[in-house]
C-alpha cells in the first residue's frame, strides 16, 4: 500500500491531494477508461467527465460513483496523471467542470 492509500473495512481506498478520498477500485476503473478514450477526443474541444468516459460508461454509474468520477478526474488533471488540463469557465456555475487535451 502506497502512502495515499488507506484501508477501511478491508476497502482500499485512494486518498486525494484535496484529503477527500475515494475507493481504489472506482480511481483505478476511471483512469482505465480516461485514458482508453484519450485518443478519441479532439484537442481543440473542452470535455466533461461523462463525455469524456462516454454514455453507456456513465450510465452504468450510480449518482455516487459519478460525482466520485468527477474527484478522481481533478485527481488526475492536479497530478499530471492525464494529459488533460481544467479549463474554467465563465459565469458562477463551474460545474459540470471541462477539461482538455494539453
Amino acid at each position: 500500500m502506497t502512502p495515499d492509500e488507506a484501508t477501511n473495512n478491508n476497502m482500499v481506498l485512494y486518498v486525494l491531494a484535496q484529503g477527500q478520498s475515494v475507493e481504489k477500485v472506482l480511481f483505478d476503473k476511471i483512469q482505465a477508461r480516461v485514458m482508453e478514450r484519450l485518443p478519441l477526443l479532439n484537442s481543440k474541444l473542452l470535455y466533461s467527465i461523462k463525455k469524456i468516459c462516454g454514455e453507456e460508461f456513465w450510465k452504468k454509474l450510480n449518482r455516487g460513483e459519478q460525482k466520485r468520477a468527477g474527484l478522481c478526474m481533478s485527481e488526475m488533471v492536479e497530478t499530471n496523471m492525464v494529459p488533460m488540463q481544467l479549463v474554467l469557465g465563465k459565469g458562477r456555475q463551474p460545474y459540470p467542470l471541462k477539461y482538455q487535451l494539453k
